[in-house]
C-alpha cells in the first residue's frame, strides 16, 4: 500500500475506506455526491473512478486537476512516481477472465461453488442462464468469494466482466477491472430491431432475458448511446433504481428528440432479479410510452424541474 499516496488522498477528500486487498481505497466522490462512498482509487496504479457518475482518469494527478487541487499535483507526481509506472493498465483488448475463474456448469465439492450456486438461485438465475451468461466464480485471487459475470461484444470477445460477491457483510458488493466501462453490456446477445431495456446491473439483466442491457452502474454509455441511435431502435425501456429517478428522466427527453418510443419502467424498489423474470415483465408491459408532458409531470413529482431545449 503506498501510505504516502493516501495521506495526501485523504488530505484533499476526507477519509477513507480501504478495501480487503489494501490496493484501493474508496471515497466519497466530490463530482456525483452519492450518499455512500463511490469513489475508488488504486493506490498501485494511480487509476481512479467512480462507481455512478462517469469520472475516471489513469492517473492521480488528473483527480487533483479535475477537483481544482493543483497545488497538491507536485506531490502527487512525487509519490506516484515509481508507481504508475510500474504497472500497465489492463485495457479491453487483452482482457481475460480471472486466471481462478471455475465454470459454475462445473460441479464442485469446493464451498464457494456451493455458495455462489445458492446465491444464483436466490436470484432466480437458472441453468440455463449459467450456461448462457458463462457464469463462474473465483475461491481465491482478487475475486475470491465472488460470482463473475462476463460481458461479450457482438462478435463474441470478452468486453468486460464484473464480480459481485455472493455474502452480505461486505464493503464492496461488485468489483471489476481497471477497464473502461464505454461498451455494451452483453452486445452477443442483443436483437436491435426489438425492443431493447436497459437496467443497472447484470443480474438485472439475467432476470429480464429479452434483449436487456446491463449499464453496470447508472450512465448509459457514449457507446451505447451512439448504437441506440444508429440502429434506430423503435422502442427504448429504462428501468434504473429510484434513487437515479433524475437521471433516468434526463435520458428520456434525450432519446424522445430521437423519435423513438420512450418508456420509464418504475420497479419501486424492487430490483428485476428479486422480482423475477414473470412479475417484471408485467411491470415493463404495463408501462405505457413517455411523452413531454409525462416528463414534465415526473419532473415536477421528483421536486425538479428542467427547461426544455
Amino acid at each position: 500500500m503506498n501510505l504516502l499516496l493516501l495521506e495526501l488522498l485523504e488530505i484533499v477528500l476526507g477519509k477513507s475506506s480501504i478495501k480487503k486487498n489494501g490496493q484501493e481505497a474508496v471515497f466519497f466522490c466530490p463530482f456525483c455526491n452519492h450518499y455512500k462512498p463511490k469513489l475508488s482509487v488504486n493506490l498501485e496504479t494511480g487509476s481512479w473512478h467512480c462507481w455512478v457518475c462517469p469520472n475516471a482518469g489513469n492517473k492521480v494527478t488528473s483527480l487533483l486537476k479535475k477537483i481544482n487541487r493543483g497545488d497538491k499535483i507536485a506531490e502527487a507526481r512525487k509519490i506516484t512516481h515509481d508507481v504508475v509506472h510500474t504497472k500497465v493498465e489492463p485495457n479491453q483488448n487483452d482482457l481475460v477472465l480471472p486466471s481462478e475463474f471455475c465454470s459454475l456448469t462445473e460441479k464442485s465439492t469446493l464451498p464457494e461453488y456451493k455458495h455462489a450456486l445458492r446465491y444464483a438461485s436466490e436470484r432466480n438465475i437458472t441453468n440455463y442462464d449459467v450456461m448462457k451468461y458463462n457464469l463462474g466464480y473465483c475461491s481465491s485471487g482478487r475475486y475470491k468469494d465472488r460470482i463473475i459475470i462476463p460481458s461479450y461484444d457482438d462478435s463474441g470477445k470478452l468486453n468486460f466482466f464484473i464480480g459481485r460477491s455472493y455474502y452480505k457483510d461486505v464493503y464492496m458488493s461488485y468489483l471489476s477491472p481497471d477497464v473502461s466501462k464505454d461498451i455494451i453490456g452483453f452486445d452477443a446477445f442483443i436483437n436491435w430491431a426489438e425492443p431493447i431495456v436497459v437496467t443497472e446491473g447484470p443480474m438485472d439483466a439475467i432476470a429480464i432475458r429479452r434483449n436487456a442491457i446491463p449499464l453496470f452502474g447508472k450512465i448509459i454509455s457514449p457507446a451505447l448511446k451512439i448504437k441506440i441511435i444508429q440502429q434506430k431502435v423503435k422502442d427504448l425501456y429504462i428501468v434504473l433504481d429510484k434513487d437515479a429517478i433524475m437521471k433516468a428522466l434526463d435520458y428520456c427527453e434525450e432519446f424522445l428528440g430521437y423519435n423513438m418510443n420512450v418508456y420509464l419502467v418504475e420497479m419501486m424498489d424492487k430490483d428485476p432479479s428479486k422480482l423475477g423474470f414473470v412479475e417484471t415483465w408485467k411491470q415493463i408491459e404495463s408501462t405505457k410510452p413517455m411523452d413531454y408532458k409525462m416528463l414534465f409531470a415526473y419532473r415536477m413529482k421528483y421536486g425538479k424541474t428542467k427547461t426544455k431545449r
